[in-house]
């Protein structure tokens, strides 16, 4: 009786023990691919930064050597910039005297557009330029004002002297130096050629080197003043014998007070 029963319980033994070890095998399996796709997971993941920073360096790299290019092409445009400028300032001062130039306008002490671009001068640099210029020109009217006697004076006109003063001569150097800073040696020189700083009437009044002379005379016509003026100097002289309503600007500041100009 007990080998029939015997026959179905080792078929279901050995059915459960294959189970088990299909399924141990499976498990081991899966087991196993899993491990696999965290371990290629894991791969990818600490690759990647390896990928990227390859990437970075070829990029800089190539950064680098762009601006060394552009540094190159920046350093050939500057020296062709100094060999036209070198070119052109040798041009100048081989005909000085025979081409008529204005460094600046002596109303407002501004260079002109004609020396800045004959000089090259850059925005920066027009404004030293231009800043100088006005800060001797009043220390040079200051100098004047200080300096300046009342020779003679009558009800229908006034003479001045100024005498030559030797901080004159002071303050030229002065600007001469605060220009060569400004503009090098070479466009400062050629600036000073073209400008009217040695004119007895200029802005910077011959920088007092020689003696002036000033004189002013109104009248009456029709109820309004009249002007006639002469300013003269050991290297020149200007005037008008025909009456006007106003005198040159920068005579008007030696009206007397009660004169209207």
């Amino acid at each position: 009786m007990s080998r029939p029963w015997l026959l179905p319980s080792g078929c279901l033994l050995l059915a459960f023990g294959s189970g088990v070890a299909l399924g141990l095998f499976i498990g081991g399996a899966s087991a196993v691919s899993n491990g696999t796709d965290r371990t290629t997971g894991f791969s990818a993941l600490e690759s990647a930064p390896g990928v990227a920073m390859q990437e970075q360096v070829h990029g800089n790299t190539l950064l680098s050597s762009r601006i060394r290019e552009l540094e190159q092409e920046l350093a050939d445009q500057k020296q062709d910039q100094h060999a036209i400028l070198a070119d052109r300032l040798a041009f100048f001062k081989k005909y000085h005297e025979s081409i008529r130039l204005q460094a600046f306008d002596e109303g407002d002490l501004k260079i002109t557009s004609q020396m800045a671009d004959i000089l090259g001068i850059s925005t920066e640099e027009r404004q030293a330029v231009e800043g100088h210029l006005k800060e001797i020109q009043k220390q040079m009217e200051q100098l004047d004002d200080a300096n300046t006697v009342i020779a003679k004076q009558t009800a229908d006109g006034i003479t001045y002297d100024i005498p030559p003063d030797a901080k004159g001569a002071a303050l030229k150097d002065k600007l001469k130096e605060m220009l060569t800073s400004d503009l090098g040696e070479e466009r400062a020189d050629l600036f000073e050629g073209y400008g009217s700083f040695d004119s007895y009437n200029s802005p910077f009044s011959d920088f007092a080197e020689h003696k002036q002379e000033i004189e002013i005379k109104w009248m009456n016509q029709n109820g309004k003043p009249m002007y006639t003026y002469k300013q003269s100097s050991n290297n020149g002289s200007m005037w008008s014998d025909t009456p006007s309503p106003n005198v040159p600007t920068p005579l008007q500041k030696y009206l007397p007070a009660n004169v209207a100009p």
